[in-house]
């Protein structure tokens, strides 16, 4: 493939040619991390409100497209996840400032019924520059890339030779992504018996845990939200999760993120009031999958509605507050939450590498379903070589 002439180009992508390279683009991904993709592009296509398709490609002059990257940046459609001091209408449609990778990797793995050469880390490394480009012409400074956690050997490598070609570790590579962590996906029943034994309620000879939530109040947004964000800062100091993603995004960043999610649910957004001081000791983020109902629900009745599901987005106490098993507290309001909307499900995620948040997640019920290695990368501003030819 070096030989021929290949063309680099970033386009907007059409439904059925999709459909004509994803099975092939897709063939090196397990059955779930396939699905994931298959419903993001979907969803996006569906209702572009929720995210819109960058895609780049890599053209043969004999072949046509060999290569595939494809991108979703985020949507931005409620006035509360605009950036602060930014005037918008509440039904107008923004973008914000980060994408997720759906997938990079070849479209014709044969040729007349003959095996194509993997593709060569430069080839590679252009397709990445030209989404990059693309994506920084539409504002996007952080990109994110979920896959399948990648063998032991090759995580811990110092080069990316060992990587199979084929493999998506090899292309998170070069692409230019590092690695920010390994993340364990939890699930699991929420109960009131959990929600108590969480807080020391079911055993007399200890005091229960105790913290008070304050919910946060949007009214005043300027003023709350720097309060909020440099709470969330100080939640970060020492965190045994995801402590790398300090060098990508700050703690106003990772917010608005939070701000512009699907699973977005400003009524629950907290600080958590440590009654003994009488100050911030952390703060709790749910998000919310489906829609809210009421504790007494009947979820076998006829037309009822599929119970909402409570994501713990983000949970965190100061460095003070640490290590006296008041995280508890946090995972139990989110359970009360859950009970008190008809959910009967709780999920989060979790860095692998954060044994006593993992334990304490376990210890609430919560069990893992999925493991994704996240990779990131920060985008900088547009290249004038967008467009070359190799």
């Amino acid at each position: 493939m070096p030989s021929e002439t290949l063309t680099y180009q970033a386009e907007s992508p059409k439904a059925e040619l999709l459909q004509q390279w994803l099975p092939p683009l897709l063939a090196n991904l397990s059955l779930g991390r396939a699905q994931i993709a298959i419903d993001q592009i979907r969803t996006s296509l569906q209702d572009p409100s929720s995210g819109r398709i960058r895609l780049a490609t890599v053209k043969s002059a004999n072949k046509g497209v060999v290569a595939a990257a494809i991108a979703i940046q985020t949507a931005i459609n409620d006035e509360n996840a605009q950036p602060l001091g930014k005037s918008v209408d509440a039904t107008s449609l923004c973008w914000g400032d980060t994408a997720t990778i759906v997938h990079a990797g070849v479209t014709m793995r044969q040729t007349n019924g003959v095996q194509n050469s993997p593709l060569t880390a430069d080839v590679i490394g252009k397709l990445a520059n030209c989404l990059d480009l693309e994506l920084a012409e539409c504002g996007v400074s952080f990109v994110q890339w979920g896959a399948d956690p990648v063998a032991k050997t090759d995580a811990e490598t110092d080069t990316h030779s060992a990587l199979s070609p084929d493999s998506v570790a090899h292309w998170c590579a070069n692409f230019g992504f590092e690695p920010l962590a390994t993340l364990d996906y939890m699930s699991g029943p929420v109960d009131l018996v959990t929600e108590t034994s969480l807080v020391g309620q079911s055993d007399r000879s200890e005091p229960a845990l105790s913290l008070t939530f304050e919910p946060f109040d949007w009214n005043d947004l300027a003023e709350n939200w720097a309060a909020m964000e440099r709470l969330v800062e100080q939640t970060y100091q020492g965190t045994l999760d995801c402590p790398q993603l300090c060098e990508f995004r700050s703690a106003n960043q990772t917010m608005l993120g939070y701000r512009s999610s699907a699973a977005f649910a400003p009524k629950y957004w907290f600080t958590a009031m440590d009654p003994a001081s009488g100050r911030p000791a952390g703060c709790l983020i749910v998000g919310l999958h489906g829609s809210p109902g009421s504790e007494t629900d009947d979820p076998d009745a006829d037309g009822a509605q599929p119970r909402p599901v409570v994501e713990i987005v983000y949970m965190g106490l100061v460095p003070e507050a640490r290590s006296r098993g008041l995280a508890a507290c946090l995972i139990a309001q989110a359970m009360r939450i859950a009970r008190q909307i008809g959910g009967d499900r709780l999920i989060l995620a979790v860095d692998q590498k954060n044994i006593p948040a993992r334990r304490l997640y376990e210890r609430a019920g919560l069990r893992s379903m999925m493991g994704e290695v996240v990779w990131c990368k920060r985008i900088a501003a547009a290249d004038p070589g967008k467009g070359e030819n190799e």
